[in-house]
């Protein structure tokens, strides 16, 4: 644990997560968008060895999973997108009850749903697209929900579903910046250590120091910009590299030479066997991609079906950036509208 004062900083060692009881304090008891009391919630739990050997254990608290699946309608009646979105959640819930053989059960599987706006990562686009981002409850339900989504089981409509792929924890690291086995900072004033004093949470592990911690207040997403100017093409090791430097002067010896990021380009030699084969490929590539003019509907039959597609966002649409990390705990359906051009670092 690394301190100046203002900010804490935690090593990053080991990492998982298990379903809780929400805890007033850190976690959303209520979901505005179900209109109905959370009964469990997704904690990470976090791992690691500070800076003077101390171990330490950090509950973090407000990291939803997601999944995303296009919208290819309008935003001008909101009353429609709400409906729609009711409508996901509504089926989803039905489906996954059903899928774990308790059809007449009525718990719920997502916590809401936000219309967002992004780059799709299939295909070129030059404009963002309109989606909706599904949070869950527990991570392990998120491969479920895909595949009711892709195979049309949900309001019999097919949904290409994005993001499925990446596991709970690594969705964690990408979206507040971490890497294993750097650091973590956090304000001093946001970390509520774990004890046997009044008030304070039953710790629940060995660590000799134990933190409760919202997600929104982690400060490594306010260094993504000034990371894409470091000198290390990989950041994630950029903390070794900095406790390496801080071993030297304190050993007093010299610090390491600069890396040069670039090599030494060399002559590609084009062999006959490879030209050949090359010829081969681009003659491929271009009958593939040629419409067969004797049938004027196989140009259509190339383009993808439209219920993929999600609709263009317009450039002044008031919508959230899908990368955008939101505080749950305080969240209001109407603050999603407000702080629609707020970027979250």
């Amino acid at each position: 644990m690394v301190r100046d004062g203002s900010v804490t900083s935690f090593r990053i060692v080991s990492v998982d997560h298990y379903m809780h009881k929400p805890e007033p304090r850190f976690d959303s008891c209520y979901s505005e968008f179900r209109g109905s009391d959370v009964r469990q919630v997704p904690v990470v739990r976090l791992f690691g060895s500070t800076a003077d050997g101390t171990h330490s254990c950090v509950h973090i608290h407000g990291v939803f999973p997601y999944l995303y699946v296009p919208y290819d309608g309008a935003t001008g009646d909101s009353l429609a997108v709400d409906r729609l979105m009711y409508q996901i959640a509504g089926s989803l819930d039905k489906a996954i009850n059903v899928s774990l053989g308790n059809a007449n059960s009525a718990a719920t599987h997502v916590f809401r749903i936000a219309l967002v706006k992004g780059i799709p990562i299939y295909g070129y686009h030059r404009k963002e697209h309109q989606f909706f981002k599904i949070f869950l409850y527990n991570p392990y339900f998120i491969r479920k929900a895909s595949n009711l989504l892709m195979n049309g089981v949900i309001m019999s409509r097919v949904f290409q579903t994005y993001e499925t792929h990446v596991p709970y924890i690594l969705q964690f690291f990408i979206d507040y910046n971490l890497y294993g086995m750097s650091l973590m900072n956090v304000p001093t004033a946001a970390v509520q250590a774990r004890g046997d004093g009044e008030g304070q949470l039953a710790k629940m592990s060995t660590s000799e120091y134990e933190v409760d911690i919202l997600a929104v207040d982690i400060l490594n997403r306010a260094t993504m910009e000034e990371e894409k100017r470091s000198p290390y093409a990989n950041p994630g090791i950029a903390s070794i590299w900095n406790d390496e430097q801080a071993r030297r002067r304190l050993l007093e010896m010299d610090q390491p030479e600069a890396l040069s990021l670039s090599q030494s380009g060399k002559v590609e030699i084009v062999t006959e066997s490879d030209r050949f084969y090359r010829s081969l490929l681009a003659a491929k590539i271009a009958s593939e991609g040629r419409p067969n003019r004797s049938d004027p509907d196989d140009s259509k039959r190339m383009k993808p079906p439209v219920s993929f597609l999600p609709s263009e966002a317009a450039e002044d649409e008031p919508l959230l950036d899908a990368s955008c990390v939101q505080d749950h705990k305080n969240f209001t359906q109407q603050a999603s509208f407000d702080q629609s051009n707020t970027t979250y670092n």
